[in-house]
């Protein structure tokens, strides 16, 4: 490395190995990955502030995980239903033409499907393991609503929600003392006597 570049490397502000951006003028590929202690020069050189790291890229941000028991995921198919001319179906078109192929590339496990239902309304269906299905309406939603949606019946389990008809009794008490169902207690003040 030239002499900049080690001065680069000694402040700690060298791009990773893993960023690397091959220049027209190289085509040797990714340097070798390096030891712990010292971080690899690439040929195109971004310099940050000190103390400050350059912003994630979209493959680095984490991303949720698809909802998933005993390392199975939950959600087998997922259908978009759409109507080919329908005002309401704007943005269930939309997400089918643009960002559906995307959403099926990131979720392999998930079998993706699109079907008409001319003249109905928009729905998005996941049906799940166990068997049960989930509809969610889509009906004059955006593309990015819809693919909230999606997003959402990827992530829950699929399993039916579930009403406590009695209330939960615990045999061991609280050592913060009794639950008082999220209200704050309430304070009498009495008036002052004259």
């Amino acid at each position: 490395p030239s002499a900049k570049e080690s001065h680069l490397i000694a402040a700690g502000h060298a791009r990773r190995a893993d960023d690397y951006v091959p220049s027209a003028a190289d085509d040797s590929g990714p340097p070798l990955p390096s030891p712990p202690c010292t971080r690899a020069v690439t040929p195109s050189l971004t310099v940050a502030a000190p103390g400050r790291q350059p912003p994630l890229t979209p493959a680095a941000q984490p991303q949720r995980r698809a909802a998933m028991i005993r390392g199975v995921p939950q959600l087998q198919r997922l259908v978009v239903r759409y109507c080919p001319h329908g005002g309401s179906s704007r943005g269930a078109r939309a997400f089918v033409f643009e960002e559906f192929a995307k959403f099926a590339e990131a979720n392999p496990a998930v079998e993706c499907r699109s079907e008409l239902g001319r003249g109905k309304h928009p729905v998005v269906r996941g049906s799940y393991v166990w068997g049960d299905d989930k509809v969610l309406d889509a009906k004059n939603r955006s593309s990015d609503e819809v693919m909230r949606m999606a997003e959402v019946l990827r992530d829950s389990s699929g399993r039916k929600m579930l009403r406590f008809e009695k209330p939960v009794v615990s045999e061991k008490p609280s050592i913060q003392g009794p639950a008082l169902g999220g209200a704050p207690p309430r304070v009498w003040v009495l008036p002052e006597k004259e």
